[in-house]
C-alpha cells in the first residue's frame, strides 16, 4: 500500500478512534505498521479499490474527511444505492481500524500501547486449525475468493 493510502488510513483511524486521556489515538498507537495482516485477507480487486479510496482520503484535508465521515455514518435518509455505498465504506474502513487497534498485538510487541489491558478486556484466544478441505472447496467453486 502506498504512503498516501497509509496516511488516509491513519486519518480515518483518528476519526474513528481519536484517543483520550487513557488511550492513544489510532495514529499514536502505531498499529498501522501491522496493516499487512489485514490486507492479506482481502482479494486483489478489493485491495486495489481500498487503496484507491484510502489514497483519496490521504489527499483530502482532515476537516473535509470529518464532514464526509459524518455524512457516511448518518446515511439513513439517503437513497438506497447511496446507503449501500455508505454502509460499505463505514463498515469496511471502521473494521480495518478496529481490527488493528483492538487486536491484542501488544502481546506480540511490547512497544505497542496496552489497549486491551487498559480497557480491561481479556479475550480467550483459540488457535484455529487450517481446514484444507474447506480451503480447496472454496478455491474450486468461488473464483472471487483468495485464501
Amino acid at each position: 500500500m502506498n504512503k498516501i493510502a497509509l496516511n488516509g488510513l491513519e486519518k480515518a483511524g483518528d476519526i474513528y478512534i481519536p484517543g483520550d486521556q487513557s488511550l492513544p489515538s489510532f495514529s499514536e498507537s502505531n498499529f498501522i505498521n501491522e496493516h499487512q495482516r489485514i490486507l492479506s485477507f482481502i482479494s486483489k480487486d478489493d485491495r486495489a479499490a481500498l487503496e484507491l479510496l484510502l489514497t483519496i482520503f490521504g489527499l483530502t484535508p482532515l476537516f473535509i474527511l470529518k464532514i464526509l465521515f459524518n455524512k457516511v455514518v448518518n446515511y439513513h435518509h439517503y437513497p438506497e444505492f447511496i446507503k449501500t455505498l455508505c454502509r460499505t465504506i463505514n463498515v469496511g474502513i471502521k473494521g480495518i481500524v478496529c481490527a488493528l487497534y483492538f487486536s491484542g498485538l501488544e502481546e506480540e510487541n511490547p512497544n505497542y500501547p496496552q489497549i486491551l489491558k487498559t480497557i480491561g478486556w481479556q479475550p480467550k484466544r483459540a488457535k484455529a486449525n487450517e481446514d484444507l478441505e474447506m480451503k480447496s472447496l472454496i478455491e474450486r467453486h468461488d473464483f472471487n475468493s483468495m485464501i
